[in-house]
C-alpha cells in the first residue's frame, strides 16, 4: 500500500511540474490576464489529480514591486514565478496517515517576453 501511495504522490508532484511550466510559459508569451492564467492552472490540475477538495492552491509572483504581480502590468524581462501546492491528504488514493502532513509543491520562473 505504501508504494502505491508513493507514487501517487510522485505522480501528483510531476502534474504540478507540468502545469507551472506550461501556464507560466502561456503567462510569459501570450500575455494574459493573471486571473486567466490563475484559473487555468487550477481548473487543469483539478481535471488531472482530481482532488477530494478544491484545495489546490496557485499563485503567481512578478519580481517588479511596480507590477503588484499582475501580468498586466510585467515588463520584458521580469521574472514570473507560478507557484502550485495541494496536500496530500486531497489527492490520497488509500485512507489513513501515510503522508499524512506532507503539502505537494511545485514552481516555475521564467522571463517575461
Amino acid at each position: 500500500m505504501g508504494i502505491i501511495e508513493f507514487s501517487r504522490a510522485l505522480s501528483v508532484s510531476q502534474m504540478l511540474t507540468s502545469a507551472t511550466r506550461q501556464y507560466c510559459r502561456k503567462a510569459i508569451i501570450r500575455g494574459e490576464s493573471t486571473d486567466a492564467i490563475r484559473d487555468g492552472a487550477v481548473s487543469s490540475l483539478n481535471s488531472l489529480v482530481h482532488p477530494s477538495d478544491p484545495s489546490i492552491a496557485v499563485t503567481i509572483q512578478i519580481d517588479n514591486p511596480d507590477a503588484l504581480n499582475l501580468l498586466e502590468n510585467a515588463k520584458p524581462g521580469d521574472l514570473v514565478t507560478i507557484k502550485a501546492e495541494v496536500p496530500y491528504q486531497s489527492v490520497k488514493y488509500i485512507p489513513g496517515r501515510f503522508l499524512g502532513g506532507v503539502t505537494l509543491r511545485s514552481q516555475c520562473s521564467m522571463t517575461h517576453e
